[in-house]
């Protein structure tokens, strides 16, 4: 690399690291670095030289090259055994830092082509973390110490919730004749679902229910027969998700002081309810296929 390339690379480093945030800037350079590191290289000026040297065909298998090592390649038994492994986030960000200089080198002239080395699949991790069970049993307790209909109203929901893992959906559809109390059932319309499920309940949610149902409000003319309302005089329609979100965060509040800063959310709610049944099936001779069955995941994973 002669010194008018040298000069022109810092020139195109330097105004694509012009950035006003710091960390942001320090990410992008340590990620340039990286790239120079695996072409063995002396400088980041060289990098950049022998990635818009290599011209639009070479390039690309350059920095394909780049994201297989980085990517890393595994055996059967999941065990890495090529490459270095590195997260799709870590992947992808060294990606967009190659894609930024090339098309930076594009609009300054210096070459007409721009990488189209797409990044990795970034596959959402699912969010399983709820309360645990010593924090429901006291959000149970809580609401079980309510006063009125709302402390009726808000135990019967979290029971509900706590016992058959239901979804927030599920919990807002209940209508009163999904309640079969000599059976001791209720039927939800579970996610993904036209028909609607009989989940078996134990006396006590049946019982919290009931207790309930005694102090229901009727609802107003039109509005069907939904098992749990709001209690807006006048206005006592069907429940929504909003509603039943902010009981549950309430409840967490209550259960777990003034000075935490976590917050309970009712799908949490859910995730406790499967991981507590995950973690008790074995010592129950409970089978795997049942557990999944009990969460109503297409996927045990």
């Amino acid at each position: 690399m002669d010194e008018i390339s040298k000069r022109r690379n810092a020139t195109l480093l330097e105004t694509y690291l012009a950035r006003s945030n710091e960390a942001t800037r320090a990410q992008y350079e340590a990620a340039i670095n990286d790239f120079r590191a695996f072409r063995s290289l002396t400088d980041n000026e060289a990098a950049v030289d022998a990635l818009l040297a290599a011209g639009f065909a070479g390039a690309e298998r350059l920095v394909e090259d780049y994201r297989l090592q980085m990517v890393g390649e595994y055996d059967m038994g999941k065990k890495l055994i090529r490459g270095r492994g590195l997260s799709p986030s870590a992947v992808n960000l060294r990606l967009t830092v190659l894609r930024g200089i090339v098309k930076r080198a594009r609009k300054a002239g210096l070459i007409d082509w721009e990488l189209d080395v797409r990044n990795v699949k970034d596959e959402n991790v699912h969010q399983v973390e709820g309360p645990g069970m010593p924090v429901l049993n006291r959000m149970l307790e809580a609401a079980k110490a309510q006063p009125g209909p709302a402390g009726r109203r808000n135990y019967a929901i979290l029971r509900l919730a706590a016992e058959l893992a239901l979804r927030r959906r599920e919990i807002v559809g209940l209508d009163l004749e999904d309640v079969d109390v000599l059976a001791g059932t209720v039927r939800i319309l579970g996610k993904g679902h036209t028909q609607k499920q009989t989940l078996r309940c134990t006396s006590e949610t049946i019982e919290a229910v009931m207790r309930w149902v005694e102090v229901r409000p009727r609802p107003n003319r039109g509005k069907g027969s939904p098992l749990f309302t709001n209690l807006i005089p006048g206005r006592t329609g069907r429940i929504t998700g909003a509603a039943v979100w902010e009981i549950v965060r309430a409840l967490g509040a209550a259960a777990l002081g003034s000075r935490s800063k976590k917050r309970v959310r009712p799908h949490g709610i859910r995730h406790t309810a499967i991981t507590e049944a995950v973690r008790r099936a074995p010592s129950v001779h409970v089978m795997r296929e049942d557990v999944k069955k009990f969460s109503r995941h297409s996927d045990f994973r």
